[in-house]
């Protein structure tokens, strides 16, 4: 904790004191979760008991001071002396105007939701003032009131004192826990980031910064990864129907919530369930990669891939008897190729050929993600288990030998992958080895990934840690066709120029929208994460609208969700939207009185072509996107 930024933001506070309580509870007694409607200081005077505050546990003492921000949840319990406590409920803002430094200090360290907990040297002190700032609290008088919000600040400020001169346990963590707390009280809802600031009394984008700063990951795919749980588990453990199931978890479209499973986990939730049965485990309930914890390494053993629903898409069920499986046949297929090069081995002029290749094969050295790989210098069998990435090497006119059915299901791959070989979309590593590649290209920490680098060097790439541009170049660099690379760019860059001050004439200083979603949710897109926002935003420069610069753009989120209601301060006067959330946008009256709907300015996207924003699909996504511009300035 940085004390001196919590004192400079208390010095510009505006400080209400909301309630004052005392409490006493024996032996025996419980305070049940409770949500902290505001912030909250609490100051034991005598006892000893456990006090919860969301994740963290305090076993606390006489003279023990808590403070927590609004909306953790308090529970009081395993008292084993009668224990008397004070409560001070109190809300503290920084009034407007006031210099940017402090606002963004307000955003990023709020010292009014920030949780710790001390025993301060000098108790008595503090005890006297918070007894008589009861009694003060309990007249009706201005006077007192007034007395109130005097003694409270001379207690905080004795607390800082406090927090100067020792080590205090501090937390800074707890809205990550409110959110996370949020998500799992209501993830069959309907959920809207929206919602949760206003629930929290913050605003979207500092929600989506803390929680992306503190997890590497966003709200969304948060709220997909808890849905996804709780449907394994009903999965694992009930005969509930694939319907009840995805009703259960937040989809009202059983068919989208199997489309939306299979991404997730690489096989249909009927496949899923099934298999479980055959495994005849159901009683066993092993780990699935969903369940750790952001706090531990809850998306370890996922990718975030380009949309909020494909955390890592074909992941093997991790149930211990299909691990043991895998785990033999990974063993006997390594020593059938072992022994096959032994033998080959007995044969002097087989023994010769081998060893001039081993001579003749030149190797770099590239710096991955995950760490430096030696790897060929002119790789000729590369299987992409990154789904992502497979239309940067057909790009540079690489084809590898093995990518995923998902990957080879890219409509705008079509003409370019004839006889590549899918290594299925759960990645299989007998079909891998079988391959006998001599580089994969892989997601950095990505499930199997050290069974990768078993069979052949495996690079690590890091999702979105670059741009489209960056990101070619790179493989420019690991693959030996940095002249291809530069090519695709100088040709990208002439369509750009040849169609770009066209699109902007037609859409001026008008506004563009990308919505998406679900059957019951809807989101706005930002600007790297296909869709046509890598053209429209970034090469074409238009203009989107207030709240879709400020909640997605600006702070770069891959989308954002939001409520119905809101539709007409998020709708731009042009409209992209995917198919899968046409539906649910036409069920509001709203969408009806959209310019952009009265005036024909919109474009239905199949939301399966516009997935990727490799340089293959952005090239069809390019001319997708001119098209329908030039036919809206039709339409005028």
């Amino acid at each position: 904790m940085n004390i001196e930024e919590h004192l400079l933001l208390w010095n510009y506070a505006s400080i209400k004191v909301l309630d004052v309580r005392h409490r006493v509870m024996r032996i025996g007694d419980t305070l049940q979760p409770y949500k902290l409607p505001t912030s909250v200081l609490i100051v034991i005077t005598r006892g000893t008991a456990q006090v919860h505050l969301d994740q963290t546990n305090y076993h606390v003492i006489q003279f023990q001071m808590i403070h927590s921000g609004k909306g953790a949840a308090l529970e009081i319990n395993q008292i084993t002396n009668e224990l008397e406590c004070y409560l001070i409920f109190y809300k503290g803002s920084v009034p407007y105007p006031v210099g940017q430094r402090i606002l963004q200090l307000f955003e990023k360290r709020n010292a009014f939701q920030i949780q710790f907990s001390l025993v301060p040297k000098y108790p008595v002190t503090i005890y006297e003032k918070v007894q008589l700032m009861y009694e003060s609290w309990q007249q009706s008088r201005w006077l007192e009131r007034l007395q109130v919000k005097t003694l409270f600040y001379q207690i905080i400020l004795s607390i800082y004192q406090e927090l100067c001169s020792q080590e205090s346990y501090v937390k800074e963590t707890d809205l990550v826990s409110q959110i996370k707390r949020y998500v799992d009280e209501h993830y069959a809802d309907s959920i809207k980031l929206e919602s949760l600031a206003e629930h929290l009394n913050y605003s979207v984008s500092h929600i989506s910064a803390v929680f992306k700063r503190e997890t590497n990951y966003s709200f969304i795919e948060y709220v997909m990864h808890t849905r996804m749980k709780k449907a394994v588990a009903l999965l694992k453990s009930t005969n509930v129907s694939l319907k009840d199931i995805a009703t259960s978890v937040g989809y009202t479209d059983v068919h989208y919530f199997n489309r939306i499973f299979k991404r997730h986990l690489g096989i249909s939730p009927g496949k899923y369930r099934k298999r479980v049965m055959e495994q005849g485990i159901l009683e066993d309930t092993p780990q699935i990669i969903m369940e750790s914890s952001i706090e531990g390494e809850m998306f370890q053993r996922y990718i975030v891939n380009d949309n909020h629903y494909q955390y890592k898409k074909g992941e093997n069920i991790p149930m211990s008897q299909k691990h043991k499986t895998n785990f033999a046949a990974i063993v006997l297929l390594c020593l059938t190729l072992l022994l096959g090069a032994c033998s080959n081995g007995t044969n002097p002029q087989s023994k010769t050929q081998g060893q001039t290749t081993e001579v003749t094969q030149a190797t770099i050295v590239y710096k991955a993600a995950n760490r430096e790989v030696e790897i060929p210098k002119n790789p000729k069998r590369i299987v992409v288990v990154a789904d992502s990435y497979a239309g940067y090497l057909l790009a540079l006119g690489i084809k590898p030998i093995g990518m995923s059915d998902f990957a080879l299901s890219n409509p705008y791959f079509e003409g370019k992958i004839d006889g590549i070989e899918s290594i299925g979309d759960n990645k299989s590593i007998e079909k891998i080895l079988e391959l006998k590649p001599d580089l994969i290209i892989a997601f950095d920490g990505m499930e199997g990934f050290e069974n990768f680098e078993k069979i052949a060097p495996t690079v690590g790439i890091k999702y979105g840690a670059m741009s489209y541009r960056e990101q070619l170049v790179e493989f420019g660099k690991m693959l030996n066709r940095e002249k291809e690379a530069a090519q695709w760019i100088n040709n990208w860059d002439e369509k750009i120029a040849d169609n770009k001050s066209t699109i902007q004439e037609v859409v001026g200083d008008q506004t563009v929208s990308l919505m998406g979603g679900t059957d019951k949710e809807v989101y706005i897109y930002g600007d790297h994460y296909s869709r046509g926002g890598e053209i429209i935003y970034g090469e074409f420069q238009l203009n989107a609208p207030a709240l879709v610069q400020k909640e997605a753009l600006e702070s770069k989120e891959w989308g954002v969700a939001f409520s119905i209601e809101r539709l007409l301060d998020y709708a731009g006067d042009f409209i992209f939207v995917e198919d899968t959330a046409l539906a649910f946008l036409k069920e509001s009256i709203l969408w009806n009185e959209l310019p952009a709907v009265k005036n024909n300015k919109v474009t239905i996207l199949d939301s399966d072509a516009s997935y990727f924003n490799d340089p293959v699909s952005l090239e069809k996504q390019l001319d997708i996107v001119v098209e329908a511009f030039n036919k809206m300035d039709k339409n005028k």
